[in-house]
């Protein structure tokens, strides 16, 4: 086992170490490959929130290095809505961020990011067809005068309660997945 690991960390590295760089005529012709440095989930963040980004590749214009592979960054979250109630999921988009170059100066770029919870439905659907069973229970113990179909109906009208308090799912986005970034 730690032979397979050792040698999993050689080829990474050589493949890292002769992975193809990217190279431009202008700054304005960049796509740099950037990726998040951890998983994120919309969990505890806020819109305005700086996302750790990497530089993937090394990026040369003119012949000249720019931007050095693993070079920091960050994105900023433009907009996010987080998991509600009747099984509303959340939604989170990163449209821009700055990159720092190999000399430490600070770069704009705009990028894309988005991702959305999966949405509950059942809760939705929970909700109304027990509110439906409830109702007609309940009007069938009130017609035929018996006390325990009154009863059970206010039972069963309150298991509709529980599935309005039910949430959707997180958006997540993934610290694997490479975007790629222009400079604005």
């Amino acid at each position: 086992m730690k032979r397979i690991t050792i040698v999993t960390l050689i080829i990474m590295t050589l493949v890292q170490a002769f992975a193809p760089a990217v190279k431009a005529e202008s700054v304005s012709d960049l796509a740099i490959p950037v990726r998040f440095l951890e998983d994120i989930d919309t969990r505890g963040l806020e819109e305005g929130n700086a996302i750790p980004l990497e530089i993937t590749q090394d990026i040369y214009v003119d012949g000249k290095l720019l931007f050095k592979q693993g070079g920091a960054g960050y994105a900023e979250i433009a907009e996010l809505s987080h998991a509600g109630f009747l099984g509303r999921g959340a939604k989170i988009t990163i449209r821009s961020g700055i990159i720092t170059d190999i000399k430490g100066q600070n770069h704009k770029i705009s990028l894309s990011a988005n991702s959305s919870g999966d949405h509950r439905l059942s809760a939705i659907s929970g909700t109304l067809g027990t509110a439906g069973l409830a109702y007609d229970i309940a009007r069938l113990g009130f017609t035929s005068g018996e006390a325990s179909g009154v009863l059970l109906a206010l039972g069963v009208g309150i298991v509709p309660l529980a599935f309005l308090f039910r949430r959707g799912n997180e958006a997540k986005l993934s610290s694997g997945k490479i975007m790629f970034a222009r400079l604005t």
